[in-house]
């Protein structure tokens, strides 16, 4: 340490004594760019943090700004945005939507099969709920149904199902037929029906964002 300090001061004494060799014309010349590069190096390591925090100043202020005019504009439209949400309900369309659970979607959309193959005279065999899924803010609940039915029969089903409260959709439709059939009357037929109802997740409705389908 020592040593590095002595040729330190060697080395500022040795400019020293090169400068005071130099003519005095000489000297003034490089006192007068030496101060004022000295002097702007000061000041710019003044300013530069004042000016930093000043700029990160008006980018908060401005970022806080708009954020409260944002938050004023959605207070403003509050109660006529309630009040369109609170119409919906007694929408004719809004009436085509199943319980917003799964479980409650599930087995108000049994009901609905089992009224049409009732109607229909066609006889139930058996029904299998299909995993709920999601689609932005629609629930979609399904059942595999299967049921026995003559033609005629399968013609009155598929035209109760559109006389439904309720939406259907029909995702898959198989109907199988026995191999031997007799001349004088219609077959009884298998049918394996994949059936799906909506409904619309009041939580994503108020919130505007997704939620993870219930199990049912």
């Amino acid at each position: 340490m020592g040593a590095g300090r002595s040729r330190a001061g060697s080395s500022a004494v040795t400019i020293v004594d090169r400068l005071s060799t130099r003519p005095a014309r000489s000297r003034r010349i490089l006192a007068l760019l030496v101060v004022p590069a000295a002097v702007l190096s000061l000041l710019a390591g003044a300013i530069w943090p004042i000016w930093h925090a000043y700029q990160a100043q008006l980018h908060w202020r401005s970022a806080a700004t708009r954020a409260l005019a944002r938050h004023r504009g959605l207070m403003a439209i509050e109660h006529e945005v309630r009040a369109q949400l609170d119409t919906l309900s007694s929408l004719g369309a809004w009436q085509s939507f199943y319980p917003t659970s799964s479980q409650g979607a599930a087995i108000a959309l049994q009901s609905d099969i089992e009224t049409a193959l009732t109607a229909s005279q066609a006889r139930a065999q058996t029904f299998t709920p299909i995993a709920a899924a999601r689609t932005d803010m629609l629930q979609k609940s399904g059942l595999r149904v299967v049921a026995s039915m003559k033609i005629d029969q399968l013609r009155e089903f598929l035209l109760q199902t559109q006389r439904l409260t309720h939406f259907v959709r029909f995702e898959q439709l198989l109907i199988t037929s026995p191999a031997v059939q007799g001349p004088q009357e219609n077959p009884t037929l298998i049918l394996t029906l994949d059936v799906v109802g909506f409904a619309i997740d009041d939580r994503a409705l108020v919130t505007g964002a997704p939620t993870r389908a219930e199990d049912g």
